[in-house]
């Protein structure tokens, strides 16, 4: 290793933070991970936290024996295993989690949006989000609706790591979707495996399904997985494929249920995507209300078209309420 790599590496178990690590060297985010990759490389082990404001807490990985099976199961059935519950936390004393959700986007489609995605990017700098929610379908794969005008699954994925916006404050947490799975099922390529190692701030989390653990709740990113017990494990759950967006509390699996919209002309009348709010109760640290935008583009910015308030299904937050109220 070099002299930085390992002064890197000290900073990393010393301070943690993205943010703290570019103060105190005076170098961007892109060349922090540049440096992280190599530890990587290497065969240091890191593990990351992730914070409301766009910044990264590493810190150092310790196996458990479930992992080491897992990892097991990898190399003996040669399948990719997405497991990883990725965390977000609050990065300040308000108890609020702020995000954008979108889906579907069918980069290679020719009814794809770059445009669109631009402006939710531009939506989020100046609303102050720093995490962006996608449920799937980000390139367009092998099948298609409408014309493909790039048929080739790796010049897809090319294309959206290279016009899918950057800002080193914004994360994008995204699951890969059936068009996605379609690269790995028909071509034999991996989508989620040149993201990763080309952009830092795009984490590939799973195939069709993925958990978010938000403070003590927990938000799912879901595509056309057809598996309700894992979605009633969650209190929240991000729908991709319909390309419609709807917002509601189920009561069969007890849980509020958000069909995101697409951020494409594919059979939609206009591209969308949603703002969501999520509020913390401060004793179980578990959400309790979530506020839900479905915004889209009006005259030469986007603003909120629907907006919709829904108390987050709770048991220990509700016993607690009750328990306040009876005494």
């Amino acid at each position: 290793m070099t002299d930085m790599t390992l002064e890197i590496l000290r900073l990393l178990n010393k301070y943690g933070t993205t943010n703290n690590i570019c103060k105190r060297l005076k170098i961007s985010r892109n060349k922090l991970m540049y440096y992280v990759n190599l530890i990587t490389n290497e065969g240091y082990l890191l593990d990351r936290e992730y914070y409301s404001d766009g910044d990264i807490k590493f810190y150092k990985k310790f196996l458990t024996d479930g992992d080491l099976a897992l990892y097991n199961n990898e190399y003996e059935e040669k399948k990719l295993i997405y497991t990883k519950i990725n965390q977000i936390q609050p990065s300040s004393s308000k108890k609020e989690i702020k995000a954008v959700a979108i889906s579907d986007l069918h980069i290679g489609n020719n009814l794809e949006r770059i445009d669109q995605i631009e402006r939710i990017f531009e939506y989020c700098i100046k609303n102050d989000v720093h995490i962006i929610l996608c449920c799937g379908d980000i390139i367009d794969g092998t099948f298609s609706k409408g014309e493909i005008k790039v048929s080739d699954v790796v010049k897809q994925t090319e294309r959206f790591i290279k016009k899918y916006p950057y800002d080193s404050n914004i994360l994008t947490f995204t699951i890969l979707g059936d068009h996605d799975i379609s690269a790995l099922k028909n071509e034999n390529f991996d989508p989620a495996f040149l993201i990763n190692k080309e952009r830092h701030d795009v984490i590939v989390s799973g195939y069709n399904y993925a958990k978010i653990k938000m403070m003590e709740s927990t938000v799912a990113l879901h595509h056309n997985l057809v598996n309700k017990n894992k979605i009633q494990e969650c209190n929240i759950v991000l729908h991709g494929h319909t390309h419609q967006y709807k917002a509601y509390e189920s009561t069969s699996t007890s849980n509020i249920q958000i069909y995101v919209p697409t951020l494409s002309d594919i059979m939609s009348e206009y591209p969308s995507a949603v703002d969501l709010k999520l509020q913390f109760d401060s004793k179980f640290k578990k959400a309790t209300n979530i506020e839900i935008n479905h915004i889209a583009q009006k005259g030469s910015e986007y603003t909120s078209i629907k907006k919709t308030i829904l108390d987050v299904p709770n048991n220990a937050v509700k016993k607690y309420v009750k328990i306040k109220k009876h005494k």
